[in-house]
């Protein structure tokens, strides 16, 4: 129904048909996978502690909301619109897992500042959010993409001084970008 929220308890796929102002909420004990989302949701609630996959590529229109649990992208990419926010306390045992070839997106139309609350969860569980700030630029259909390494950069030829950590930022549709 429309505005209402959709509480997914199981692994079923469900065919979802959602309002303009709809929730789904992924709420259970044990991992959830999103299938039967459909490509384009208002809001997700990430409320798992066992954790929720995304199954397919899933573009949010309103807000993400990061309640409980890790949100682990895979191969997936997921995509926020120019206003959509993301809501919740993102930390080590609350955040997206972008440790893949799935990025977590952000569309913009104008410059603007950006969290992209990203971690991993090989070896120990670390939370590492990216902030992007834009001040100058072009932007046409445009959107930027992050994803994590928990390794060395393969730039780096030092034995000694690096990080064991990496993000891989990627771009699309923003010409003459200012951006810290």
């Amino acid at each position: 129904s429309r505005g209402a929220t959709r509480a997914i308890s199981n692994t079923n796929s469900p065919t979802i048909t959602l309002g303009s102002n709809a929730t789904v909420e992924f709420n259970g004990s044990s991992n959830q996978a999103t299938a039967g989302l459909p490509s384009t949701v208002p809001n997700v609630n990430i409320n798992n502690t066992s954790g929720v996959t995304l199954s397919g590529t899933v573009d949010i229109s309103t807000s993400l909301i990061l309640s409980a649990g890790l949100f682990t992208l895979e191969s997936n990419h997921l995509t926020l619109g120019t206003s959509a926010t993301i809501n919740g306390t993102p930390s080590a045992s609350n955040m997206i897992v972008a440790t893949s070839t799935g990025e977590l997106r952000k569309n913009y139309n104008t410059t603007g500042s950006f969290t992209f609350p990203v971690g991993d969860n090989t070896g120990t569980v670390e939370y590492s959010p990216v902030t992007l700030n834009f001040t100058g630029g072009t932007f046409s259909s445009a959107y930027v993409g992050v994803r994590l390494s928990n390794s060395k950069h393969p730039s780096n030829t030092s034995s000694t001084d690096f990080l064991n950590r990496y993000w891989v930022i990627t771009a699309s549709g923003i010409t003459s970008p200012v951006c810290t």
